[in-house]
């Protein structure tokens, strides 16, 4: 028999969260393989979003930034230590932001949407003012959706999870690396903690009657 998610989908105490959706992570300036994992879900990510907007569930639209002389950004994360982003020396001073930083054209952003943006921390609602504005707002329930199933995901949730909300997971709208890993993610770390759904599921719901 399904689950019946509508309690925790309820649109009037819901909101939707993408993650790192950005142009240099997941779209046309993004390469490697995260990027093409993430060409296999944006076409549920991008149905969510819709449904949600019809819905009149609030989007918010999570960001990851990076300053041109990474100022601010964490130096001890043994994955920016390996790709070699960490530099050696202080750079020279430039405030402005890696090209691509901003929102994938696909997801808009809506006027209803809000956006948040972070140059620090491996979890969306880590010192990114996502948790007030979502209780402002009167929000219960958190749909997660984006990248990564290796890192910012599973952060985002547990630090979700800490705070009281409930968290629901599609399944196909999230994407990591290598191929195989969101199952194993899912399977083994995430259903412990949150509702593990689909895309259509929880669309479904919200079409529901009442």
């Amino acid at each position: 028999m399904p689950m019946d998610i509508r309690r925790v989908v309820n649109p009037e105490s819901t909101a939707l969260l993408t993650i790192e959706l950005q142009r240099n992570r997941v779209g046309d300036l993004a390469k490697g393989p995260l990027a093409e994992s993430a060409q296999r879900v944006l076409p549920e990510i991008e149905r969510l979003v819709a449904a949600a907007r019809r819905a009149e569930v609030p989007v918010a639209h999570c960001l990851k930034l990076a300053r041109r002389d990474l100022l601010g950004q964490n130096t001890n994360v043994a994955l920016y230590k390996l790709r070699g982003v960490v530099p050696d020396a202080p750079l020279p001073p430039d405030d402005r932001l890696q090209e691509g930083a901003e929102l994938i054209p696909a997801l808009g952003p809506d006027p209803r949407d809000l956006t948040f943006t972070r140059i620090h921390g491996m979890s969306a609602i880590f010192d990114g003012g996502v948790d007030p504005v979502l209780r402002t707002l009167r929000v219960e329930n958190v749909i997660v959706v984006g990248i990564s199933a290796n890192v910012a995901i599973p952060n985002t949730v547990m630090d979700l999870v800490n705070r009281s909300y409930e968290v629901v997971v599609p399944q196909d709208a999230i994407a990591g690396t290598p191929a195989g890993y969101t199952d194993v993610m899912v399977g083994n770390t995430l259903k412990m903690l949150a509702t593990v759904t689909t895309t259509q599921a929880i669309i479904d719901a919200w079409n529901a009657p009442t």
